[in-house]
């Protein structure tokens, strides 16, 4: 049985594998993260932060893989994000002043999303938008049963912290949605809490 592989730019496999391809992608941003923190135009450097080297950067690592083996390297990630950011704006936010910066336009922020706090979003909307096509491609496909899946049990629970008024989703409310309804739930949520988002 094959295991550990790249299979169109998602990992496939071990925990382990998964966290290093992750890994390997945030080495990867952190050269471009450095070229921008070098610019001396900060309306430059956070357009191209926001544009192509942020969060979208890791997107499809987001979707394609469980949160909790990438959880380590989205931190790092996010970190890098916040040094690069610090580099070329010569503004160096405290934890509060960045949690607001970390959000999105819809709630004052500057749409520094954070990776590892979108995550769980990114992967719910992920399994439940393909369950269909994957049901049409293999009748076996257990479209039912998703709800009950490990790696989804664990990132709704992981959701369900960043939900508005503290009252959790279910499975079945949550795969039906789409990612944008699933960050503005988080996004929300967090407008109360620096840091969250």
């Amino acid at each position: 049985m094959l295991r550990d592989f790249d299979l169109l730019g998602s990992a496939i496999g071990t925990p382990d594998f998964v966290a290093g391809h992750t890994l390997q992608r945030v080495q990867a941003g952190k050269q471009l993260l450095d070229a921008i923190a070098s610019l001396e135009d900060p309306q430059v450097g956070l357009h191209l932060l926001r544009a192509c080297a942020g969060h979208c950067r890791l997107l499809h690592s987001l979707r394609c893989n469980p949160p909790a083996a990438q959880r380590p390297a989205l931190l790092q990630f996010d970190a890098y994000v916040r040094a690069c950011f610090s580099s070329f704006t010569g503004l160096h936010l405290d934890p509060s002043q960045w949690g607001q910066a970390s959000r999105g336009f819809g709630h004052a922020g500057l749409g520094l999303r954070a990776t590892a706090a979108d995550v769980p979003a990114a992967y719910l909307a992920s399994v439940g938008g393909c369950a269909v096509a994957c049901s049409d491609l293999d009748a076996a496909f257990p479209a039912a049963t998703l709800q009950s899946v490990p790696h989804v049990v664990q990132t709704l629970a992981a959701f369900n912290e960043q939900v508005a008024g503290g009252v959790p989703l279910t499975a079945g409310a949550v795969l039906v949605l789409i990612i944008n309804d699933l960050w503005q739930c988080s996004g929300g949520a967090g407008w109360g809490r620096s840091g969250k988002l």
